[in-house]
């Protein structure tokens, strides 16, 4: 009966530290679990944080893609409105030595026509020397046939007084 007793007892004390151990090893598979929980927590953090910093960098490309987007059309625009202008100010300036082209044929044309008229001008003065010359000639001849008829009156009067 001792020895059964004994028996009972290091049985008893088999059993306590058989539990010792049990629960040791519990509190270490708690602690073990305890720690790959932490991990893992920490390991959905990092790769929470990590597809964060994923999505706001796609955000930030996708963000930049459309600015860059924007700006190229808007130098686009820009590069078509000089090209506008540019066609508008050739336009201009073809319409401007077009205009200059008829405002020389216009002051050619003014200078022939002053040319012409100072011709005309000139030969009319000389119509009215001839004019004035041929009048004066004929004073002149009627003047001379005044003088002879005079003359001749004259004569015939003096005949006639001696006659």
């Amino acid at each position: 009966r001792v020895e059964a007793e004994e028996g009972q007892r290091e049985a008893e004390a088999r059993a306590e530290e058989a539990e010792r151990i049990c629960r040791g090893l519990d509190r270490a598979f708690k602690e073990e679990e305890s720690e790959i929980a932490q991990e893992a927590r920490n390991t959905l953090q990092r790769l929470s944080a990590e597809e964060a910093a994923r999505r706001d960098a796609e955000r930030r490309l996708t963000e930049a893609r459309r600015v860059q987007e924007v700006r190229g059309a808007e130098m686009m625009e820009q590069v078509r409105a000089a090209e506008s202008r540019a066609r508008n100010q050739e336009q201009a300036r073809e319409d401007m030595e077009e205009r200059l082209g008829i405002a020389e044929q216009g002051m050619e044309q003014a200078q022939e026509a002053r040319d012409d008229a100072e011709a005309r001008r000139r030969a009319a003065e000389v119509r009215v020397l001839e004019a004035t010359s041929a009048r004066e000639d004929a004073e002149d001849r009627a003047k001379r046939e005044e003088a002879l008829a005079r003359a001749a009156t004259a004569k015939a009067v003096s005949i006639q007084g001696r006659g």
